[in-house]
């Protein structure tokens, strides 16, 4: 079995203990429930495509206004300082494409031991009902070191909340080598010699925009490791 250790945060400002108190929000990942009451859940098929699969919800309420004539997204519940926390719009394209997308910075920094690990971001049935489209995708953790955010775009205007427990994105986990069963822990701080590695791979993106993925398909092959 697999062992994945995964560490949460707020825009990573932090590297030991929660963000919040854990008595008052929870950013802990959560097993996908998969409804075992449906035929459907008989299906091998099925537990194959939600095996290792887990869910991240919402830690706390966060509600929002996208104003489309005026191309401008504003907090509805929170302080400026919070709200300049959660939200990213640093790409500075929000409005760049037919619909506006933006990432709220709840982070997921995962990494494991073994070489060719891979994670999947998948959008979840309330964020489509609030007409919220998760920016989906896949990378190694084995080979490549970064947190997890959650990108959307928004296909409506008015205001959109997200109230706590809200499935935000599923994540599922899997080995390619050997499509075993993964066991994911949470980690009560990130091990420095991970940080000195993120941030190498933050840097590479900052001055080969677009070239990681020929590393990762490299490091992949090689059976490059973090530890």
């Amino acid at each position: 079995m697999v062992t994945v250790n995964y560490y949460p945060t707020i825009k990573m400002q932090t590297t030991e203990g929660d963000y919040f108190a854990p008595d008052a929000a929870s950013l802990d990942l959560v097993p996908y429930d998969y409804d075992m009451s449906y035929e459907s859940g008989k299906c091998p098929s099925q537990k194959e495509h939600w095996k290792n699969a887990w869910t991240i919800k919402a830690p706390f309420n966060i509600q929002f206004d996208y104003w489309k004539k005026q191309q401008k997204i504003t907090p509805h519940n929170m302080t400026q300082m919070a709200w300049d926390d959660l939200f990213d719009f640093s790409s500075g394209s929000t409005f760049a494409g037919t619909h506006p997308e933006f990432q709220i910075v709840i982070q997921y920094l995962m990494w494991t031991d073994k070489p060719n690990v891979w994670v999947e971001m998948r959008n979840t049935m309330e964020m489509a009902q609030q007409g919220i489209e998760l920016v989906e995708g896949s990378f190694s953790i084995s080979a490549w070191t970064r947190p997890l955010n959650i990108g959307m775009r928004l296909h409506r205007d008015g205001k959109f909340d997200l109230n706590t427990g809200t499935p935000m994105a599923h994540v599922k986990l899997s080995d390619r080598d050997n499509w075993g069963n993964i066991k994911l822990v949470k980690a009560d701080k990130i091990p420095e010699k991970l940080m000195k590695k993120w941030d190498q791979d933050a840097r590479y993106t900052q001055f080969h925009p677009h070239k990681a993925w020929s590393l990762i398909k490299k490091r992949v092959k090689n059976g490059f490791r973090f530890s």
